[in-house]
């Protein structure tokens, strides 16, 4: 066991380092984290190493604030707030593979107004279908990759304050912006991916842009900078 660990240069990027601590009783516990090691004040030679950077917005393409980029599933590997839609991780090594993911943390009921409710019923009744592929994954709050009344029912709960949060999707969902929707009728076929992996092989630039989808809302309304708190709701709708 080291008091303290030292890095050089040829150390920069993620590094697995096992932590223990030790109480007043003297007992003692351990974990592993993974750590990124960077060079902030540009004193190493530039050496095999590579950025990975994007955008995050919504269909409209406008920024999405509040985001948060993880690198192999990791928040605090590298965690880099997306507060105006922008983020980047820095000098990761090259030859490897890194996997780029974005989640937010959000009002559940943020977006969600009795209209969602009656676009979604419209679907459901062939009146008016959600023909906008990210809006259809938005009305699938059952998580079981198709629209129905289990959806509204789920949503209607929201609305009236019997729930807080989803139960079987998280808040906001990010699908990289370079992903393909080729059946027109149902968008999760083939599967839609929540992160993209990034092959660090060459020169290039890596630049992975990933579009948000607020749950539950169908029609762009949710305010894209608001985090967890109240919201509030000033509807005419009916909820019925």
């Amino acid at each position: 066991r080291q008091p303290f660990v030292r890095y050089r240069c040829g150390d920069l990027g993620i590094k697995k380092v096992r932590l223990f601590a030790r109480d007043d009783d003297l007992n003692i516990g351990s974990c592993d984290v993974n750590i990124q090691i960077i060079d902030t004040f540009s004193n190493c030679p530039n050496g095999n190493f590579f950025d990975i950077s994007g955008m995050i917005f919504n269909v409209a393409r406008d920024p999405i604030g509040g985001g948060v980029a993880l690198l192999n599933e990791n928040k605090y590997q590298g965690r880099n707030h997306g507060l105006n839609g922008e983020y980047v991780f820095r000098r990761l090594q090259t030859d490897s593979c890194y996997m780029v993911s974005v989640e937010k943390d959000s009002s559940a009921l943020n977006g969600i107004t009795a209209m969602d409710l009656a676009l979604i019923r419209q679907h459901i009744l062939n009146l008016k279908r959600i023909t906008n592929p990210y809006y259809y994954i938005a009305a699938d709050v059952n998580n079981n990759e198709a629209i129905s009344t289990t959806d509204i029912a789920l949503l209607r709960r929201l609305v009236l304050e019997l729930d807080q949060e989803f139960t079987f999707v998280p808040s906001w969902r990010f699908v990289p912006e370079d992903h393909k929707f080729t059946n027109e009728q149902n968008p999760f076929d083939p599967p839609v991916p929540y992160a993209e992996t990034v092959c660090l092989m060459n020169a290039s630039i890596p630049f992975v842009n990933f579009i948000g989808i607020k749950m539950g809302d169908v029609n762009g309304s949710a305010d894209l900078n608001r985090l967890n708190g109240p919201q509030s709701r000033n509807e005419s709708h009916k909820v019925r």
